[in-house]
């Protein structure tokens, strides 16, 4: 069994390896096929490792010319955060992944969005502010998010990460039960081991 997993995992790193071979080639087709490929077989409690570089890869093709999509560059940032213990603005520190200069069009993706009252945009800018320790304005964002939407789960699990950054464990725990109380049982889940980790520390 073990030897099993090892034989595995040891693929899926191939199959990265060679789909990170082609994004540098601009041979964006071959890895989107390889990327949905692992995509569909992982779950998230698998390897939330490569499965955040997987959806930051993916996230880097739509920023592209011929590929621009913002709904996808959405999908595919907000999905990181779902991760267990993994969130988009840790992705973004490594910039062979996700590159740097695409944190500069996701705040603008994120401003437009704000602009036009989507909650979720709220939440994800408060992201790549935490990334950049600017914590005040990313708390900001992420009150404003729950007066627009009092009853979606990741405001309160972005909130719950940016107090842990912060060291403010009491208050996070706070935030993730309130997730609790909204979560579906996939989202009950990695709150659960948010929380564990939180009781870890």
């Amino acid at each position: 069994m073990k030897v099993e997993i090892l034989e595995k995992a040891k693929k899926r790193n191939e199959i990265l390896k060679e789909a990170l071979n082609n994004y540098n080639l601009k041979k964006y087709d071959l890895v989107f096929n390889k990327m949905e490929e692992l995509e569909k077989e992982l779950k998230p409690w698998d390897d939330p490792y490569l499965l955040g570089h997987i959806y930051a890869l993916l996230c880097n093709i739509y920023f592209s010319k011929d590929y621009y999509n913002e709904e996808k560059i959405v999908n595919y940032s907000n999905k990181i955060l779902l991760l267990s213990g993994q969130s988009l603005f840790e992705y973004t520190g490594n910039y062979s992944v996700f590159h740097k200069d695409n944190i500069e069009k996701l705040f603008a993706v994120y401003d437009k969005l704000i602009s036009s009252n989507k909650d979720y945009a709220f939440w994800g800018k408060a992201r790549l502010l935490a990334f950049h320790k600017e914590y005040e304005e990313a708390e900001r964002l992420l009150k404003q998010a729950i007066k627009m939407n009092k009853n979606n789960v990741y405001v309160y699990l972005m909130y719950g990460r940016l107090l842990e950054f912060q060291y403010k464990f009491e208050e996070a725990i706070k935030q993730f039960e309130v997730a609790l109380k909204f979560s579906s049982n996939i989202e009950k889940s990695l709150t659960y081991q948010m929380l564990a980790y939180i009781y870890q520390k």
